[in-house]
């Protein structure tokens, strides 16, 4: 019994024991959760204020970061409106540089045009000087063969070794065989000095000393009728046309050749017409032939011929005169028998229209006196 009842009291003691352990561990449980309670609760103070502080500074980063953006905005319409001025400058620029360009081009264009109008001025006014100067007779182009005489070097002064068979050479009173001695009373020693002297005053007399079978003569010349024959007869243009006339039959202008590939030859001209008009005058002579076509701007023309006694009307491209010369002389044909010829190329011969040669002719010439020289247009002759 007593030891039921005190396993009853020690039973009871230790239930006490752990009743009040138990609640010694509530009460200090209870203490611990206050505890807890109270750390938790500063920690979502510190918590909420660390949140604030970073709202704070996310805040400010967000302020800094939207001023940052729109400085960069702001640099970058300052930039873009730069941009803008420049390339307007620019272009503007650009423009006034084009328009200065096209101003110096006008304006160099217009010099230029200038230039060649003042230059193609230059040129007619030379053409037209150089055509006034071929119509003036100039004795220095000028060589006796272009008169119809043909001089030989003798002991004292030229001898005339052929005379021409028609014009002024003719109607000089001039033989074959004189030597000439002075002119007007210069002595004469050559064919440059004959020519000088004879034309020193075309408009007067003059008077030529010729030695004529050992004998002293006198001839009276008439300058001008050479000087107009020559100017007549200058053939250079007519050249250029690519003609040769017959020139024996003198109050005729008869074609006897035509230049292949020549003006006249493309105009439709051909040997055996006689030219009867030109330039709408009428042609009844060479001379008046030369003289037309002297007289005649370039460029087209109307030619008027007689083929086989039929009119025809045709247009001849007139060439413009060349600025350099060739003329073409009356020299004699000797006969093959009964006379020898020794011609140096100063003879009677083929002149350069630009020849200012001094000299004198180097050719000496015996002919049989029953055998008179044969003039003809040397063109006309068959090499």
């Amino acid at each position: 019994m007593k030891t039921h009842v005190s396993t009853l009291a020690r039973a009871f003691c230790l239930s006490a024991t752990g009743l009040v352990v138990t609640v010694g561990l509530a009460i200090g449980q209870q203490n611990q959760s206050g505890s807890d309670q109270q750390s938790a609760g500063a920690n979502r103070e510190k918590v909420q204020e660390a949140r604030g502080e970073a709202r704070d500074k996310a805040g400010q980063a967000r302020d800094q970061t939207r001023d940052a953006r729109g400085t960069v905005r702001d640099d970058r319409a300052e930039k873009r409106a730069n941009v803008v001025e420049d390339r307007g400058n620019a272009r503007g620029q650009v423009i006034q540089d084009r328009s200065s360009g096209r101003s110096d081009v006008i304006q160099d264009r217009a010099h230029a045009r200038d230039t060649a109008r003042d230059g193609r001025e230059e040129v007619r006014d030379a053409r037209r000087d150089i055509r006034t100067a071929r119509r003036e007779f100039r004795a220095e182009r000028v060589r006796s063969g272009d008169i119809g005489l043909f001089l030989r070097r003798g002991q004292r002064g030229p001898i005339i070794s052929s005379l021409a068979q028609r014009g002024a050479a003719t109607q000089s009173g001039l033989k074959e065989g004189d030597e000439i001695l002075s002119v007007n009373g210069k002595v004469v020693t050559n064919e440059r000095e004959f020519v000088d002297h004879l034309f020193a005053n075309a408009n007067q007399p003059a008077q030529v000393q010729v030695n004529r079978e050992g004998e002293p003569v006198t001839v009276t010349l008439n300058p001008k009728a050479f000087a107009d024959e020559h100017m007549a007869n200058e053939p250079n243009r007519l050249s250029a046309m690519g003609l040769l006339l017959d020139d024996t039959v003198p109050d005729h202008v008869r074609v006897q050749a035509v230049v292949p590939g020549s003006p006249a030859f493309h105009a439709g001209l051909r040997p055996g017409d006689r030219i009867t008009g030109f330039g709408g005058q009428r042609i009844q002579a060479i001379t008046d032939f030369v003289r037309s076509i002297a007289s005649t701007a370039s460029g087209p023309a109307n030619v008027e011929v007689n083929r086989n006694n039929q009119s025809r009307q045709l247009d001849i491209d007139v060439p413009n005169e060349a600025t350099d010369e060739t003329r073409t002389a009356l020299r004699p044909t000797f006969p093959e028998s009964g006379s020898s010829s020794t011609t140096n190329s100063q003879g009677a011969s083929i002149n350069s229209g630009n020849s200012t040669n001094s000299g004198t002719s180097n050719s000496s010439t015996t002919t049989n006196s029953g055998n008179p020289a044969d003039t003809q247009p040397r063109l006309n002759r068959n090499p």
